[in-house]
């Protein structure tokens, strides 16, 4: 791969040639490998780093064919073999391109600014976190909502709201009210293309759209992401028992808010941090076992209360004294301490306490 890949795209990508945008498919092969053909071969290969000129060859090529280049120049026009592995490059405008390899997506850049792929949003993720929030609902009315919303070609931010009528009213007055009402897959990608939220309540029924979320800073948002992704994260956290969002960003990816940890098992936890504290308790430890316990309840770090951070911290200093006692070296890391955002319903809810 060129090293200077992102700059060779996002330079091709950045203008328009004769006033359209690039929608093109560009493959980069081991050319000493073979497994490409070239219906139009260049006769004079031209360097990947002449963006215009590759712009203009964008623009020729499509699904049937492709610009087909090797790490340094461009070959021509063609095809690639199944059998043959290359960086595919699909563009589907002005600086909105993805890369991928046999089929899996490895980055995508839009506006210049690099994603890389994420864990798609599944119903069973959606159900927890509803079920964390607002409670009962019904998932798949709320589900269809989401799908709706992922499928269209534009952001949109989606509401569930257990207090959709009042919030509804309280919002309205930079919004449009409805009377509850049900929507189809259309309905939804058409007033999600409105600036602003779509606010539903639990049963699905939809009472407004393009509404402006309000909330108080938190520092909890994230300022690579946009205004859309903000605003939701401070909305949801001034109403976290009564509701949840999801917001489909403009390049395709979708988060959930809010973006609960696991829940894990209480009995599990509480073994992890038992197994390192007796492992630190022996004369002479064994460094595999103590390196194994010690990952792993600093991977539960989250879920540990205040007496299992002190048992912990402990038994660690424990250790770390009895290595420096016996002529070897500490490592001492940062102390444990109780995670603020911790509760009971980060346990299963089935668990006894």
């Amino acid at each position: 791969m060129p090293n200077d890949l992102l700059s060779i795209m996002n330079n091709s990508t950045a203008h328009a040639y004769e006033r359209t945008e690039a929608s093109a498919p560009l493959h980069i092969v081991n050319s000493r490998d073979g497994g490409y053909e070239l219906r139009v071969p260049l006769e004079t290969p031209i360097s990947l780093g002449y963006s215009r000129a590759l712009r203009k060859l964008l623009e020729a090529s499509d699904s049937d064919l492709a610009v087909i280049a090797d790490e340094g120049c461009v070959l021509g026009l063609g095809g690639v073999s199944l059998q043959t592995l290359s960086l595919d490059i699909e563009v589907r405008g002005k600086l909105d391109w993805s890369l991928s390899v046999e089929g899996t997506t490895l980055l995508r850049s839009y506006a210049g600014e690099v994603s890389f792929p994420r864990r798609p949003l599944e119903r069973v993720d959606l159900a927890d976190v509803a079920a964390r929030t607002i409670g009962q609902c019904d998932m798949d009315r709320i589900w269809h909502f989401v799908e709706a919303a992922r499928d269209s070609d534009h952001g949109m931010t989606l509401v569930v709201s257990s207090d959709a009528a009042s919030e509804a009213q309280r919002l309205g007055s930079a919004a449009f009210v409805l009377e509850p009402c049900d929507l189809d897959d259309a309905d939804v990608q058409r007033l999600g293309a409105v600036d602003g939220a779509v606010l539903i309540d639990p049963e699905g029924r939809c009472h407004a759209f393009g509404i402006i979320l309000d909330g108080e800073a938190s520092g909890q948002g994230d300022p690579a992401r946009g205004s859309r992704y903000n605003s939701a994260v401070r909305y949801q956290r001034a109403h976290p028992d009564t509701s949840f969002i999801v917001v489909v960003s403009v390049d395709g990816n979708v988060n959930l808010l809010p973006a609960l940890r696991p829940r894990v098992s209480r009995a599990e936890v509480a073994a992890a941090v038992d197994r390192f504290c007796d492992i630190c308790a022996q004369d002479e430890p064994d460094g595999e076992d103590y390196a194994e316990a010690h990952h792993l309840v600093r991977d539960f770090a989250f879920y540990l209360d205040a007496d299992q951070c002190e048992r912990v911290n402990q038994a660690d200093e424990q250790e770390q004294q009895r290595r420096l006692d016996a002529g070897g070296i500490a490592a001492r890391g940062p102390l444990l301490r109780p995670d603020p955002e911790m509760n009971d319903s980060y346990f299963h809810p089935d668990e006894p306490s």
